[in-house]
């Protein structure tokens, strides 16, 4: 059952680093079985024929199978993973390159006041992102309370770049965690300026609020997750308030 939990946890990462269901079956068979002709990867994968021979040619493609003959028969095998890295690193750069292009079509206006939804772990990370529209080196100050351990689960590293970024930028934080999610909470000591508390343990809170200058951003990360970025002073102004009285009420 364990085994069974760790597979399933990894086609999900798998899917999440842009493979499909079926590709990411079938490079997990293929990494344990080593070399192997296709009726291995069918029985092991628990894929159609048809579907297999498809998914192999998609992988071969993506750089994450190679194969070799042997007594005229194909043998199939799965490059380290490290080359999910090397497969990264190039979307990366044609994302840049695609961006820097498209942004001579967008024209850049500063955020206007109001409120936008955002859905899904993808929509919770563009939300986050427009803080960086105004953040500016040493003004303001970002402020978080109530992140549920399922948030960090699934985007810890997102929110890790994020803090990184942030303190470049020399912008102090202030983050509140929910008092059973210390062990990310503590992570984010390192992204200096910022001072690290955790609510009462009677408290727990399944979204969070995180507020800079006159922005808000309140997230939920349960079944549906997703997130409502609002641009209002005395909103973000209230949401401050409660965050300070919830701050005096906390815990190192």
């Amino acid at each position: 059952m364990k085994e069974i939990c760790f597979i399933a946890m990894l086609v999900d990462e798998l899917i999440e680093l842009g493979l499909s269901k079926n590709e990411a079956r079938v490079y997990l068979a293929l990494l344990e079985l080593g070399q192997s002709t296709t009726g291995p990867i069918i029985k092991k994968s628990g894929l159609y024929r048809v579907m297999v021979y498809d998914t192999l040619d998609k992988l071969m493609k993506l750089g994450l199978v190679n194969y070799s003959i042997k007594r005229n028969r194909k043998q199939f095998e799965a490059e380290n993973p490290k080359q999910f890295i090397e497969l990264i690193k190039n979307k990366e750069i044609i994302a840049n390159k695609v961006a820097e292009n498209l942004q001579e079509i967008k024209s850049e206006k500063p955020l206007e006041q109001g409120a936008f939804v955002y859905e899904g772990w993808r929509g919770i990370q563009a939300a986050q992102e427009k803080y960086f529209k105004e953040m500016r080196k040493g003004e303001g100050e970002y402020v978080m309370v109530g992140a549920s351990r399922q948030l960090h689960k699934k985007l810890d590293d997102f929110f890790n770049y994020f803090h990184e970024r942030r303190a470049k930028f020399m912008v102090p934080a202030k983050l509140l965690f929910n008092e059973n999610n210390r062990r990310f909470g503590h992570l984010k000591k390192k992204y200096k300026p910022v001072q690290i508390r955790f609510m009462p343990k009677k408290i727990i809170t399944p979204s969070w609020v995180s507020t800079y200058k006159d922005m808000v951003l309140i997230g939920v990360a349960e079944e549906a997750p997703m997130a409502f970025f609002i641009k209002n002073k005395a909103v973000a102004e209230s949401y401050r308030q409660y965050f300070y009285f919830m701050w005096e009420r906390s815990q190192k």
